[in-house]
């Protein structure tokens, strides 16, 4: 037993934290370490200034011993920041930082689900804060009473090297520590090792930007600077189309059910249910509201399926109900008004029928972006309940892509999880990204970029947005370099992971290991312009990414048909008693025609 004394912080007639001394509480010291903080100058990756486990819940300051006591302007600004912090996830910017994060693309994915992140962050648990000298590692904690454990330097002058520097602003202290938060309520990210001497560095990570955490802090500093925006390229500011975030979690195999280009939008869905999960989905798809119907079929399970049609003259925009973190568990059609969604005007959207509660779980709903419709749904499933479903949206009118197509898997070994994961915006890949050993390729995405029409000559190019990424499929670890820094640190390496400038990504390549694991991975990168023309157009190899660097070892290469490019990857991993790492990989190819 050891005695604390605190001081509990409250809030004037302003709004502001005050410290009051409340004397003499016995308290028994229960910290568990679950996992690494992530900050240090400026935001870069320094495991220094906060360790964080509550937001909501009474708040305690340490008064003893004095290397752990807040100074007065200490306990200020963490009192106006736990404000930002509060009002951000309980309070009146709730809905704008769901908003935030609905729009993100989140990488590692597994249980990333927004209601559950908002959820576990507004926690009510009690919370108590220190402030310490502290430079090198920090980690969070939580039991039942958690922890927030400030490091003095952050808090004088966020670790600025200049004379007189400012403390950092309440919203910066904010974000750092709901990014914290974040760690103690499970969500993590990767580093990745930096050029041949193994340094950490979370720029060697293309996932780090689009981890949990990092997504969190983001979307706090910009409700805090009004531009209310995740890293990356938001879902909503994709064109053409878009792919909403994921609805349920769990395992199961990778499908598609999605409406062919000739009859483009869904008018209606059929479920089948079986207590507390949704069993079997197909959708009904026509060109426009008096079109000839055709379905795409969903997974097949149990039950009896109902059809859920929209009301005449309305299309589907959407879906809502309620999901778990390992299945779907309700589903009704979001419907409206068929003629302002085609003319791009503000509608309300209405489940039909309303969507059912299930005891237990999430109530979600997924809804397209203004002037978009329903085009069906990539998902998981255990062919006995529905997994996962993500919603594909697109404009309609628009000359709808066919469906991405697979080649030949690549890679024998043994396999235990399988991902599949699309470009969306109408885009192709550019890059890849991910973490590697010297003995294998342990997880990777791809990176990719919306294409579009030009509206003189109709031929595609590569737009000028922000990157958006396809997750980090593999083994869940830390380990391994990065793929844009290979084996050097020289800046130069820094875009080995990327296609020249106009160019996309048209093939992979990789050479297998001993069980048939993939041990290197490469791209093939063709130019836009070239690769759909009729004429032969060469190809060359971005870096290759794991133990061999010669193109000549890559021996297993699949190259899309011409005027096909990039746009998905399936991915396998090993399980943890033979191979941890990529044990199988198909690139999916899709037609981009031009005139």
């Amino acid at each position: 037993m050891t005695k604390t004394t605190r001081m509990t912080a409250h809030r004037d007639s302003a709004g502001a934290f005050r410290a009051t001394r409340r004397g003499g509480t016995w308290r028994m010291a229960l910290l568990a370490t679950l996992a690494g903080g992530c900050y240090g100058p400026g935001g870069e990756a320094e495991e220094a200034d906060v360790e964080v486990s509550a937001l909501n819940g009474t708040v305690n300051f340490v008064l003893s011993p004095a290397s752990m006591r807040c100074s007065s302007p200490e306990v200020e600004l963490i009192g106006q920041a736990m404000n930002i912090a509060q009002r951000q996830v309980l309070g009146s910017q709730r809905p704008a930082m769901y908003q935030c994060l609905e729009g993100a693309v989140f990488s590692p994915a597994e249980d990333a689900i927004v209601e559950e992140i908002i959820t576990r962050l507004s926690q009510n648990m009690p919370t108590t804060i220190s402030c310490e000298d502290f430079d090198g590692n920090a980690s969070t904690s939580s039991t039942t009473s958690e922890r927030f454990r400030f490091s003095h330097r952050f808090l004088k002058d966020d670790f600025s090297d200049a004379p007189n520097a400012p403390p950092p602003t309440a919203a910066r202290v904010a974000s750092v520590m709901l990014h914290e938060i974040a760690h103690t309520k499970g969500y993590s990210h990767f580093w990745g090792y930096e050029g041949a001497e193994g340094v950490t560095d979370h720029r060697a990570s293309t996932e780090y930007a689009y981890s949990v955490p990092e997504q969190v802090e983001r979307c706090s500093t910009s409700l805090s600077d009004g531009t209310a925006r995740p890293n990356g390229q938001r879902r909503s500011a994709m064109r053409g189309e878009v792919e909403l975030q994921p609805v349920g979690g769990g395992n199961g195999l990778p499908f598609e059910a999605l409406c062919p280009a000739d009859r483009g939008a869904v008018y209606g869905i059929s479920v089948a249910t079986t207590p507390g999960e949704v069993s079997t989905l197909s959708l009904f798809c026509r060109a426009s509201l008096s079109g000839a119907e055709g379905a795409v079929g969903g997974p097949l399970g149990p039950g009896t399926a109902v059809r859920r049609d929209c009301p005449p003259g309305q299309v589907v925009v959407g879906v809502a109900g309620a999901m778990s973190m390992t299945n779907v568990g309700s589903l009704s059609p979001l419907c409206a008004d068929d003629a302002r969604v085609r003319a791009n005007l503000s509608y309300t959207a209405q489940a039909t029928p309303p969507p059912v509660s299930v005891n237990g779980m999430h109530a979600f709903t997924r809804q397209c972006p203004q002037g978009m419709v329903m085009r069906g749904v990539y998902g998981r499933t255990d062919n006995l309940s529905l997994d996962q479903i993500r919603v594909v949206c697109q404009q309609p009118g628009l000359s709808a892509l066919p469906a991405a197509f697979p080649m030949l898997p690549m890679g024998t070994g043994p396999t235990d999880v399988v991902r599949r994961d699309f470009c969306t915006d109408q885009g192709a890949m550019t890059g890849l990204h991910g973490l590697f050993t010297a003995q294998r390729i342990s997880r990777f995405g791809g990176i990719c970029r919306g294409l579009a029409r030009d509206t003189t000559s109709q031929r595609w190019t590569i737009r000028s947005t922000e990157d958006h990424v396809t997750p980090g499929r593999g083994v869940f670890s830390g380990e391994g370099y990065a793929f844009n820094e290979q084996w050097t640190a020289a800046t130069a390496d820094d875009q080995r992971y990327r296609c020249p400038t106009g160019q996309v990504l048209v093939g992979v390549a990789v050479r297998l290991g001993a069980v048939g694991e993939v041990a290197s991975l490469a791209g093939q990168c063709a130019s836009v312009d070239a690769w759909n023309s009729a004429a032969a157009s060469p190809l060359s190899f971005t870096t290759v990414f794991g133990r061999s660097v010669a193109t000549s070892s890559l021996d297993v290469v699949r190259t899309c048909p011409r005027r096909h490019y990039l746009a998905g990857l399936e991915t396998a991993r090993g399980t943890s008693s033979t191979i941890t790492g990529v044990t199988r990989v198909t690139p999916f190819c899709r037609w981009f025609p031009n005139p």
